[in-house]
């Protein structure tokens, strides 16, 4: 088996007396789906932080290709290629969706260069299906087209780590199914497929095997799902 792409180790996370993240051990290969479940405030939006640079950990520690990494930031995550999409989306409503992919990636002053981005992106959109005018306003987009601006501006940045915090809960069944579908070309995408081996403690559920991420994700009531894909070769085209 090949070595993790991201670990954790006795993670803990506390706000003021309460223990968010209490003693996370979590292995991640390329090339492998984790799916976590757990109510509301079992602490898997704190651990997504933790991994995404949003917030610190105040013990344990992060490895990131066998190496401890500190987060101090998202931008360190990104570097990295660690990419999140939150359950409420980081989109500017008047800007296009070009734009909400590209705004803070250059640093050429207010002037955006949209050409070589704007091949980048559609070079993702085909590799994945996914359709999307860039010339339309993001206030204009249902939801589920938002979710793939945000997708869209994660992969864009270079995420080799992708975690969905809470994905279906504002998609309708179809674009749920949707979405399970890009997940499942994600890693077939892979060249070398892996089975899935974690260990997540205090997370509300016990371990969840691959197979039951194989077609679909189970409806479990007053629960709440964090994705994490990992892919292994960089730039996912």
């Amino acid at each position: 088996m090949n070595a993790p792409l991201l670990q954790t180790e006795n993670l803990t996370k506390r706000f003021g007396e309460v223990t968010a993240n209490d003693d996370i051990t979590l292995d991640v290969v390329a090339g492998e789906i984790h799916c976590l479940f757990g109510e509301n405030g079992a602490g898997k939006s704190t651990l997504s932080a933790c991994l995404s640079g949003y917030y610190r950990p105040d013990s344990g520690r992060i490895l990131y290709q066998g190496r401890p990494v500190d987060l101090r930031s998202p931008a360190d995550a990104i570097r990295l290629g660690i990419g999140i999409v939150h359950q409420h989306f980081v989109l500017v409503p008047r800007f296009t969706v070009l734009e909400n992919i590209i705004v803070g990636t250059q640093n050429d002053g207010i002037r955006l260069r949209t050409d070589a981005a704007e091949r980048e992106i559609w070079k993702i959109c085909d590799a994945y299906s996914i359709r999307l005018d860039l010339d339309a306003v993001v206030e204009t987009l249902s939801v589920g087209e938002q979710q793939w601006v945000e997708i869209l501006k994660a992969l864009y940045l270079g995420a080799r780590l992708l975690i969905l915090d809470e994905p279906t809960a504002v998609l309708t069944p179809q674009q749920s199914e949707r979405l399970f579908d890009l997940i499942r070309e994600m890693r077939g995408k892979i060249r070398q497929r892996r089975h899935l081996s974690q260990r997540i403690e205090n997370l509300g559920r016990e371990r969840v095997e691959q197979e039951r991420l194989e077609m679909r994700l189970p409806d479990l009531p007053k629960t709440e799902q964090i994705i994490i894909v990992a892919e292994t070769d960089g730039r996912i085209v």
